[in-house]
C-alpha cells in the first residue's frame, strides 16, 4: 500500500508538471505575440505624439515668420535698423526651425530603435524559453524514466522477497 502511494503521488507531481508545461507551450506564442504588438503599438503611439508636437511647433513658427513677413512688406514706416533686426530674427528663427525640425527626426529614429531593441530582448528571451521548455521536457521525460525504473527495482525487490520466503517455506 505504501508503495502504491508512493507511486500515485509521484504520478501527480509528474501529471502536474506536465500540465503545467502544456499550458505554457500552449500559451507562450500567443502571449508573446501580444507583447510584441503593445510594444509597437507603444512605438507608434510615441511616433504619432512626436509628430503631433512637431506639427504644433511648425504651425508656431510659421504664424511668426508670416507676422514678421508681412511687417517687413509692409510699408508702414519701420526704419532700416528694425528691418535688419527682424530679418536677423527671421534667420534666427529659420535656424531653430532647422534644429528642432533635425530633434524631431533624431527622436522619431531613437523611438523606433527602442521598439527594434525591444523586440529583439522579446525575441532573445521567446527563444531562452523555448530552449528551457524543451530540457524541462527532456527532464520530466527522464523523471518519469527513473521514476518508472524505480518502481521496478522496487517491484523486482518485492517479488524476490517473496520468492525467497515462498522457497523458504516450501
Amino acid at each position: 500500500i505504501k508503495r502504491a502511494l508512493a507511486a500515485a503521488a509521484a504520478g501527480g507531481r509528474a501529471l502536474d508538471t506536465q500540465v503545467r508545461a502544456r499550458l505554457v507551450d500552449r500559451f507562450r506564442d500567443a502571449v508573446a505575440e501580444r507583447a510584441a504588438s503593445r510594444l509597437l503599438r507603444q512605438g507608434a503611439l510615441q511616433e504619432q505624439a512626436l509628430r503631433l508636437r512637431a506639427g504644433l511647433h511648425r504651425a508656431a513658427y510659421d504664424a511668426r515668420r508670416s507676422t514678421i513677413v508681412s511687417l517687413l512688406e509692409s510699408d508702414c514706416g519701420i526704419p532700416i535698423e528694425g528691418r535688419r533686426r527682424a530679418l536677423g530674427r527671421l534667420a534666427e528663427e529659420d535656424r531653430i526651425q532647422a534644429v528642432v525640425d533635425d530633434n524631431v527626426r533624431l527622436q522619431t529614429l531613437l523611438s523606433r530603435l527602442h521598439v527594434s531593441s525591444g523586440l529583439h530582448r522579446m525575441r532573445a528571451a521567446h527563444t531562452a524559453g523555448e530552449e528551457e521548455r524543451r530540457e524541462r521536457a527532456a527532464r520530466v521525460q527522464e523523471d518519469g524514466l527513473r521514476a518508472a525504473l524505480n518502481g521496478s527495482d522496487e517491484t523486482r525487490e518485492f517479488l524476490q522477497r517473496h520468492l525467497a520466503a515462498s522457497e523458504h517455506a516450501l
